[in-house]
């Protein structure tokens, strides 16, 4: 096209994407398709498809202007609005076979079912067969529910977490029915939904509501004292999971008649068009196939189902009455929360800031301008802080990365003045119930708190958090607030931080700036005959690696050679602490020294390993610097990791981020594999799309006569078809990477689980020290994701299953009790 060239499917798009529901702009839309939708037919499919997924809270905006360009165009409005269905099946079945391979998949797949759902309120398609896309979902869950576990399958309901998704799917999916389907004037409709009901209810019944023992964000309150004695499972079990939750909204919706369906939060766009819609006959919804999934249901563990198919975080902090009221007559109704929770998630979603999105605008805007109902402003604010800290607080990990949230949260109390209030009333709440509150959220929490603060100028109401003073030491609000000192102090000038805070709470910061264990560096000295302060000189002189190592052997006092690494190591790190490229050189320049060393010892490279933590009292710099030896070649991750495992089981506080950063390297090839999969796989897409619009385009230019435009489309179609082959074959290319890494990944994580749990043993052989317990049990929920399919090498070094109060810890995390 040349510049400045009319593109009349640029325009067509653009009017697409920017339909805002109104009255007149869905009609004015709809009319000026109409007369020439046998031309552009595809197009318009193409990109309402494409809205579809991408803008999941105008969904119903979209099945109406289908519905009216059905009604519009008497010729061929019937034959387009058939297409289009059966291209909404095709994408839906797509996306149901990629659900393992595709997170993206999995919300598609929702926002699909939910838009045939929409199109049975605008009479697109009939309600019966609406009912029946949902029965079959229904009944692939009860269908599930009876598979028998294989010998490798430790869990033996390890196929819940696939069908919990497909139940939740279409669960969520019934609010945009308006109560059409259970409550509406057709009795075979009804006599349809009762009998999905009754499907529902059996697998409601089928599955385990404490399934993931270890993903609720606050534990049921107890008035039992010694928490040591507390029996998990029976506290976990007084809440409902949120599938529970969803179910019982969705039952009470129905107890209250047509009333309780009402969600003032789905605006009713067809209401003004519904003599017209509902004069002309509809189209049957696509049957839906659903695979079978045989071969993941019989071969994922639990965790890995978990890790694929994760709980929906369910926060409850803030007072009912605040967030959606009693449910009352004129008040709003059961599942008001819920499609305002569907809201906030799926904008979450659509406009994270990834190349998976491809997000031109931030979340925070589109939040901004949520259709929440307009008659309780304060509940809807704390609906939109409390759902944003459930996605934050999610176990075993966000959906996002964290600072995501960070920033969204941040947004919100710039752009809404009255929503810092309600921020600051949930962050409250949460500090009230810090005793609930998993050790790793309390850290997630404060993490999230400090970057906030720093952003804000400290400020925040501290007068309120003053009793912490006169708590005893590792109380959990006390250690809270230390905690969140502490980082406060990494991000501003800690002179800021005790200006900010009451006197009162002062002995709670830091103690000094975080420098160098001047301590461990005077002790490894005085073992080693002060050669610490000799190796400096030579180092400052750049002495040069050979010179050195004759040093050591001459003159250093007849040094072990575990002695000589432990010296050396911790001059190199106290004298490369001024850059991370001061250290990098000193380890490139001695090199081949500290690998002799390394082989010579008889404890190989641990020495060089406790010198880093050590030095550097567990902080940052002791990740970067253990980054730095991995890089360097000079220790095998393997190693790093068994070690890391062991120390972490001795002493979390010094060790706990070196060694989640450890796994986290592990893991970190198979993600960089997979994040490269996946942009070739939207490439791709990508291709596949502009292969089939400059085919679409060809036949229009050959029906119009216009032989050089249609060439030219023709060429352009090929090319983007070779791009999408030569794409696929790459993404098989990285598939096969990726299987290569999650196995090395795997192996890693598990000797690094092994090696805490056997050192954990030799600390408490009783394998009853609850504190203990927990800090396994949380390393191992961190990364069950990688442990999957190996659960009985981990539990192997606990003594097996169900033999000590330990290794019930373990089956808690790796979700196999």
């Amino acid at each position: 096209m040349r510049p400045g060239q009319h593109d009349p499917m640029r325009e067509l798009r653009e009017a697409i994407i920017h339909l805002d529901g109104s009255e007149h702009g869905v009609k004015r839309l709809s009319v000026d398709i109409a007369p020439d939708i046998q031309q552009i037919g595809d197009d318009v499919t193409r990109f309402t498809l494409e809205c579809i997924t991408e803008l999941p809270v105008k969904t119903p905006v979209y099945a109406l202007l289908i519905a009216l360009i059905k009604s519009n165009s008497e010729e061929f409005g019937l034959e387009f609005s058939e297409k289009f269905l059966s291209r909404v099946a095709e994408a839906l079945e797509h996306d149901l076979t990629r659900l393992d391979e595709d997170r993206d998949a999995r919300t598609r797949v929702k926002l699909l079912v939910r838009f045939i759902v929409c199109a049975s309120v605008t009479n697109l398609v009939s309600q019966a067969s609406a009912v029946d896309v949902l029965t079959r979902f229904a009944e692939k869950c009860v269908a599930m529910s009876k598979t028998k576990a294989c010998a490798n399958q430790l869990n033996p309901k390890a196929w819940q977490p696939r069908a919990d998704y497909l139940a939740t799917i279409v669960l969520s999916a019934l609010p945009w029915s308006n109560g059409s389907f259970a409550k509406g004037k057709d009795e075979v409709v009804q006599g349809m939904y009762k009998e999905f009901a009754r499907t529902m209810e059996e697998y409601m019944g089928a599955r385990d509501p404490t399934f993931d023992k270890c993903a609720r964000v606050l534990l049921a309150k107890t008035t039992d004292n010694s928490k040591e004695k507390e029996e998990e499972n029976n506290i976990n079990s007084r809440e409902p999971d949120a599938l529970e939750e969803l179910w019982g909204r969705v039952n009470e919706a129905d107890k209250r008649g047509l009333k309780g369906w009402a969600v003032a939060g789905i605006v009713d766009v067809q209401e003004p068009f519904e003599q017209e819609l509902f004069s002309f006959s509809t189209v049957e919804a696509p049957k839906i196939t659903i695979p079978d999934y045989e071969e993941y249901l019989q071969s994922d563990s639990a965790a890995t189902a978990l890790t694929k198919f994760p709980s929906r975080p369910r926060l409850r902090v803030i007072n009912r009455a605040q967030t959606e009221g009693g449910w009352e007559k004129n008040d709003w109704q059961p599942l008001e929360r819920f499609v305002a929770e569907e809201h906030v998630v799926d904008t979450l979603w659509a406009f994270e800031p990834g190349f998976r999105r491809a997000s031109l605008h931030p979340a925070t805007e589109q939040l901004a301008t949520l259709p929440l109902p307009a008659d309780h402003p304060e509940r809807c604010q704390y609906l939109v802080a409390e759902t944003c800290f459930g996605e934050l607080l999610n176990l075993p990990r966000s959906r996002f990365e964290p600072v995501f949230y960070h920033v969204v949260i941040q947004d919100l109390c710039k752009a809404i003045p009255s929503f810092p209030p309600k921020m600051a009333k949930t962050v409250g709440e949460l500090f009230r119930a810090m005793d609930r509150l998993d050790e790793e959220l309390r850290e997630r929490l404060a993490t999230w708190m400090a970057h906030h603060l720093s952003c804000f100028d400290l400020v925040w109401p501290w007068k309120s958090w003053v009793h912490v003073s006169e708590q005893t030491d590792g109380s959990p609000q006390r250690e809270f607030v230390r905690t969140l000192l502490r980082k406060l102090c990494d991000l501003s000038y800690p002179k800021n931080v005790k200006e900010s805070i009451p006197e009162a709470i002062y002995d709670l910061l830091p103690k000094e700036a975080r420098t160098i264990n001047q301590a461990y560096v005077d002790s490894v000295n005085a073992q080693t005959n002060n050669a610490i302060d000799t190796i400096r000189e030579m180092l400052k002189a750049k002495t040069p690696s050979d010179e050195l190592e004759q040093w050591l052997k001459e003159s250093s006092g007849g040094l072990t050679a575990e002695q000589c690494l432990a010296c050396v190591a911790t001059a190199i790190l106290v004298h490369g602490q001024k850059c991370i490229t001061h250290l990098d050189t000193l380890l490139t320049r001695y090199d081949i020294l500290l690998r002799k060393l390394i082989d010579h010892s008889s404890t190989k490279a641990r020495e060089l390993l406790d010198a880093i933590v050590n030095v550097w009292e567990g902080s940052q710099n002791a990740k970067i610097a253990v980054d730095r030896t991995i890089c360097a070649k000079l220790c095998d991750i393997a190693f790093v990791a068994e070690w890391a495992g062991m120390k972490y089981a001795e002493n979390p506080i010094m060790y706990s981020d070196t060694c989640g950063y450890v796994l986290e390297h592990a893991a970190a090839e198979e993600e960089h594999a997979l994040e490269r999969t996946r942009r070739i796989l939207h490439r791709v897409h990508d291709a596949e799309r502009e292969a089939e619009a400059a085919g679409q385009a060809a036949e229009r230019f050959l029906a119009d006569g216009l032989m050089h435009e249609a060439t030219r489309a023709q060429t352009a179609e090929a090319a983007a078809v070779e791009l999408a082959a030569s794409l696929d074959t790459s993404a098989s290319e990285l598939k096969q990477l990726v299987v290569v890494a999650r196995e090395k990944a795997t192996e890693i994580t598990v000797l690094c689980a092994r090696s805490c749990i056997t050192k954990a043993m030799e600390l408490d052989q009783t394998g009853a020290d609850a504190h203990l317990n927990k800090r396994v049990e949380r390393l191992l929920r961190g990364f069950r994701e990688q442990i999957g399919g190996k659960e009985s090498e981990v539990l192997d070094a606990c003594g097996g299953r169900g033999v000590n109060p330990l290794s019930f810890a373990c089956e808690r995390a790796l979700v196999l009790s």
